[in-house]
């Protein structure tokens, strides 16, 4: 079964419907507002953790004699609080107008435009520098504050460099939880095709945004905490300790959450080829990615199209010229040119085709030759004949080419014997599908002939002469099939036990006299006495 692509209300639950109802509007259709409405939950979320890491950071850097600190916490946590709600708000509101424009598409009946669909790839990234002016004005009104408040050098730079931090962690935090979020979104935006370029979505990017969340900034902070960290003692202690757990926790979650963002792709590319390895080429793989393995996604689509393309060209070019010599002209080209070649022919032409013309409708004419043939053909692959041509009321099949058999007289002879019997019980129903066969064999002439405009894979020689000579005496005879004898002298001797002389024929364009062979009349069944 294909993969598919998923829905895009990518969140639920009461505080995002409450979210979702400031967000509603009369030209934003339940997709829209559902994917606006994750983006923006998602840009809250990673700030929030931004903001519980500065407001954390802030408070351990001050110098606080150890009887107030509960009540610093409790300011810090406060303010925290207000704060967050507050950018929420203003978060949710901006978001409709940021946000909501690129995913109105959803909700329409028309294709997404080139445009348009550069735009839903650029989200991520809005995500990402959509909370970073708030970020620097509150770095800016921290440093003004310190500053007014008669702060060290070391009390502003840390503040300032906190929030900085803050904001980074903001933006890189909303990015990735961003892309990963709106793949079912991405998915139906791209619709199997390749995502326009977008290096900003590249996995060398993922990876580098990874390591700077999940191991640079720690690293970095407590790199500079004894500089920015009041107490000398205590603080820097638990500053330390607390930002080395942060950072080995985080930097093993972040690294999980980048490697399953690209290793879950990549599963599905895997999947789709295993399907295309087990011959099924109605695989779509879903193009929910914008950087490299997007294009990856919608290359093993392009694959497997080409190959169902392939798969139909050979099927139509088979039905027209057989399966086999399709096959090889697809692997190996065509070109004019023949060689020589043993084969064994058999020609089947219907008797009185011209009056059965005139005494029935062309409606059922056909409907009777389709009948025929159809008998004809069943009867030569059943001993891997390929059918050369039809030839109006008659019909062509070759043995021994394009692939050379070993065994083809015996195959040929089978096949006449077989066809004989079958058409015999059509006409017992339908007196008119009577046909006489024709076998023979020896060296051929076997390539493609006509130009390099129009060509056609066929065989040339005594043997198709021969053959198509013998149904002219073969619609006299009772078994309705007649046999070289270089045929039957090249048959088996147990298919050669199958067929006895019947004299010698005088046809047109053959020696006069030649030699032919029929097949064995199948014995009566004896009654059982009473």
């Amino acid at each position: 079964m294909a993969p598919t692509t998923g829905d895009p209300a990518l969140v639920t639950g009461r505080f995002a419907r409450r979210l979702g109802s400031l967000l509603r509007t009369r030209d934003l259709g339940p997709r829209a507002t559902a994917v606006t409405l994750a983006v923006t939950t998602r840009v809250v979320l990673a700030n929030a953790i931004a903001g519980a890491l500065v407001a954390f950071f802030l408070t351990i850097s001050e110098h606080v004699p150890a009887g107030e600190w509960p009540l610093t916490i409790g300011i810090n946590v406060a303010f925290y609080g207000v704060s967050m709600v507050l950018l929420t708000i203003i978060a949710v509101i901006r978001g409709k107008h940021s946000f909501a424009p690129a995913w109105r598409f959803l909700d329409r009946d028309e294709p997404i435009s080139d445009a348009e669909r550069a735009a839903v790839l650029r989200q991520p990234g809005k995500m990402g520098f959509f909370p970073l002016p708030y970020w620097l004005a509150a770095a800016i009104f921290g440093v003004v504050i310190r500053i007014a408040y008669g702060a060290t050098a070391g009390q502003v730079v840390a503040s300032g460099v906190t929030l900085l931090v803050g904001g980074v962690v903001g933006a890189t935090g909303g990015f990735l939880l961003g892309e990963r979020a709106l793949r079912p979104a991405f998915a139906i935006a791209m619709h199997g095709r390749a995502p326009p370029a977008q290096p900003s979505l590249g996995i060398g990017t993922r990876l580098v945004l990874a390591w700077v969340l999940g191991s640079g900034l720690p690293l970095g902070l407590i790199g500079v905490s004894p500089f920015l960290v009041r107490d000398a003692n205590l603080g820097v202690t638990w500053a330390v300790l607390t930002l080395a757990v942060i950072g080995v926790v985080s930097g093993f979650a972040i690294t999980v959450y980048a490697a399953r963002s690209i290793s879950r792709p990549l599963a599905g590319v895997r999947e789709a080829l295993s399907y295309v390895g087990k011959g099924d080429l109605e695989i779509d793989v879903v193009v929910d990615d914008g950087g490299e393995l997007g294009h990856l996604q919608a290359q093993v689509n392009e694959m497997v199209a080409g190959l169902r393309e392939r798969e139909r060209v050979e099927d139509l070019f088979g039905r027209h010229v057989g399966i086999d010599v399709a096959r090889r002209a697809l692997a190996e080209g065509a070109e004019l040119g023949g060689h020589l070649q043993q084969v064994s022919v058999l020609f089947v032409d219907i008797r009185g085709s011209t009056e059965l013309a005139r005494r029935r409708s062309a409606h059922e004419v056909v409907e009777l030759l389709n009948r025929f043939f159809a008998t004809v053909v069943r009867c030569s692959d059943a001993e891997g004949g390929w059918l050369d041509k039809f030839e109006g009321d008659g019909a062509m099949c070759v043995f021994g080419a394009p692939i050379p058999r070993p065994d083809h007289v015996d195959r040929a002879l089978r096949t006449a014997r077989s066809l004989a019997a079958d058409l015999a019980l059509l006409r017992t129903g339908e007196p008119d599908l009577d046909a006489g066969i024709g076998v023979a064999s020896g060296a051929a002439v076997v390539g493609h002939v006509g130009t390099e405009a129009r060509l056609e894979y066929t065989v040339i020689g005594d043997p198709v002469n021969t053959a198509a000579r013998l149904t002219v005496a073969a619609k006299e005879r009772d078994g309705r099939a007649l046999a070289s004898a270089t045929a039957v002298d090249g048959a088996s001797p147990a298919e050669a036990a199958c067929w006895r002389p019947a004299g010698g024929v005088d046809l047109k364009g053959l020696d006069p006299g030649l030699a032919v062979w029929e097949p064995v009349p199948a014995p009566t069944p004896t009654p059982a006495p009473a």
